[in-house]
């Protein structure tokens, strides 16, 4: 890999990122312990939108393509604008949250690497790449969770366990895989699968799905994303989102389309895992009163619908790219809110107290849903359109999971609007929370209203998936 192509458009973002982070360790290192109160969070939010800025700048079909170990291809380019767009909604979640200035310089670095290291991952040609960015992201998640207070600490403690055994299935997934097409090259697995290695080679793809699969929190994985959810900042939430789920997804989309060659029956079990996924987050989520505990399940339930996507693929479809989309938007807005009204909150007539505030969590909570006029609705369309070819039991069971998730969420809607105010202390969401919640609503409005850009975006990126 040259500097010319380090410098060029396509890997911009990611070059940008990794100057942000050590831009932030040397400033931590220089100024100690005189470092300025906010600066850090704001030079992370800076950073971050320059990242976002070259990404959507890199979207250009003529530009795209191979840089070394890393591609520039539509896939990749849909995923940075996720995560980048994710990490943007935490750091603004995180500038207005009180934290010592030590700790926020160090979640900072870590904030910016572990974006990096997300958007290596879906960017990885090779199979080490793509280990080595799913470390440094999920490293990274767990650091900047330990640097919380106690609880936090705890919960960080709690989750390097799965993340310690996603390692070890990516790791034997990845020398399985290895070992049965002879290259360690994302494009070339396929070429190298023949009769005699295609059991060595669903082997390796079933441990590396399942090592995804705990990223993900996909059930019965999914454990340590309650943990999370119930002790950490609405931030840390939003970011585990962001460089855990999301890219977790998108590399099991590409890794799906490998498998079905030699497994076509392998999205018939990835519906019957996302039919599980989505059952349990709703009955865990169904008489939830909490905003913080429902939408810790929301993620669960939002995870099981990506599941299902891959099922309906191959590859990353366009219906997984609206899914994410969504999702991500949806619980940003979500999270946004619910750092105002404390872990113990209800939220139960918030949209009487703060209007504002209120009505974006309401159209959040209409997107969790999958309704309309949501930019959701169109994900959970295309999605049910593109399983609608195969019908199954699978199919009518998440189905029946979509309507049983339209009435969890509009059932708390319906308080946060309508609901007799609480007694309960709540503050008024800071300037970056506001933001970050009114930016989300807004977003799935637009993208609701007028589906077309995104959707024909999608659509490219789905087309553009594979090596072939």
């Amino acid at each position: 890999m040259r500097w010319a192509d380090m410098a060029g458009p396509d890997l911009a973002p990611e070059t940008s990122l990794g100057l942000l982070a050590i831009s932030l360790a040397l400033l931590d290192a220089v100024l100690w312990p005189r470092r300025p109160g906010r600066a850090p969070a704001f030079l992370t939010l800076g950073g971050l939108l320059v990242a976002l800025s070259l990404s959507l700048q890199a979207w250009d079909p003529v530009s795209l393509g191979r840089h070394g170990l890393l591609y520039a291809d539509p896939v990749a380019a849909f995923a940075d604008l996720l995560i980048l767009g994710g990490a943007v909604l935490a750091a603004l979640l995180a500038a207005g949250s009180p934290a010592p200035a030590g700790v926020r310089a160090a979640a900072g670095v870590l904030t910016a690497l572990g974006v990096l290291g997300a958007m290596v991952a879906v960017s990885a040609r090779d199979l080490v790449v793509l280990f080595v960015g799913l470390e440094l992201s999920s490293a990274s998640l767990i650091a900047g969770n330990a640097l919380g207070p106690a609880p936090a600490s705890r919960a960080a403690l709690r989750q390097a366990g799965p993340m310690a055994a996603a390692t070890g299935l990516t790791l034997l997934g990845i020398a399985c895989l290895w070992a049965g097409a002879g290259t360690s090259q994302w494009e070339q697995l396929t070429r190298g699968i023949d009769a005699g290695s295609a059991a060595m080679t669903v082997t390796g793809g079933a441990l590396l799905l399942t090592g995804l699969a705990v990223r993900a929190g996909v059930v019965p994985f999914h454990y340590w994303v309650g943990e999370i959810n119930a002790a950490c900042a609405p931030s840390a939430v939003m970011l585990t989102v962001t460089v855990s789920v999301v890219p977790a997804l998108v590399v099991g989309g590409r890794l799906v389309e490998i498998l079905a060659e030699v497994r076509p029956d392998l999205p018939s079990l990835l519906l019957a895992a996302s039919v599980v996924t989505v059952t349990a987050g709703n009955l865990l989520a169904l008489w939830r009163q909490r905003l913080t505990a429902l939408l810790g399940y929301g993620v669960v339930i939002q995870a099981g619908y990506g599941l299902a996507a891959l099922a309906a693929g191959p590859g990353p479809s366009p219906g997984l790219w609206l899914q994410l989309t969504a999702a991500v938007l949806a619980l940003g807005g979500g999270l946004a809110v619910s750092g105002s009204i404390g872990r113990g909150g209800t939220a139960v007539g918030l949209a009487r107290r703060e209007p504002l505030a209120g009505g974006a969590l309401c159209v959040c909570l209409i997107a969790l849903a999958g309704l309309p006029p949501t930019a959701a609705f169109s994900a959970r369309a295309a999605l049910f359109a593109g399983l609608a070819e195969t019908p199954s039991a699978g199919f009518a069971l998440l189905l029946a999971n979509a309507l049983l998730s339209a009435w969890v969420f509009l059932r708390f809607a319906a308080h946060v609007a309508w609901g007799r105010e609480q007694t309960e202390e709540t503050s008024a969401p800071d300037a970056g929370s506001l933001s970050a919640a009114v930016l989300s609503a807004g977003l799935l409005l637009l993208l609701g209203l007028w589906p077309a850009p995104v959707a024909r975006t999608a659509e490219v990126a789905g087309a553009a998936a594979g090596f072939r």
